[in-house]
């Protein structure tokens, strides 16, 4: 009987070291939003959003130690990092200078925060306060 109890919890283990490697959070959605003024006095509102890797080793790392109170997957709660939200800086600012097509602007009140843990692909939108929806 000790030895059924044994095994199921060896399978138990397995499954969900296995979940947390495999199956956890390897993508990071992102949001990153401002508010542009051109030359010519227009306030628009600039939105992007894109899916990132997460990267590095710490999918491994919850996997590893996530059935420890945890462990490492914590770290997923101060996401994104300064080098992730730099990603979508320079993402966003490549989009925005190629859609504005030369034409000069003032970007202020940026934002950036984290969306969800999936993939998805990119959405952009820059609205006149007019078409903006209240």
């Amino acid at each position: 009987m000790f030895l059924f109890f044994k095994k199921a919890f060896v399978k138990r283990l397995v499954l969900v070291l296995f979940s947390l490697l495999f199956l956890g959070c390897q993508t990071l959605r992102m949001q990153y939003e401002s508010t542009l003024e051109t030359d010519k006095g227009e306030n628009q509102k600039f939105t992007y959003v894109d899916s990132y890797d997460v990267g590095g080793a710490h999918a491994v790392l919850c996997g590893i130690t996530g059935i420890f109170f945890g462990g490492y997957c914590w770290f997923y709660l101060v996401m994104p990092t300064t080098v992730q939200q730099q990603v979508i800086i320079d993402d966003a600012q490549a989009y925005l200078t190629k859609q504005m097509n030369g034409k000069k602007f003032e970007e202020n009140n940026v934002r950036i925060s984290r969306v969800s843990f999936s993939d998805g692909e990119q959405k952009a939108s820059i609205l006149s306060w007019s078409e903006r929806k209240h």
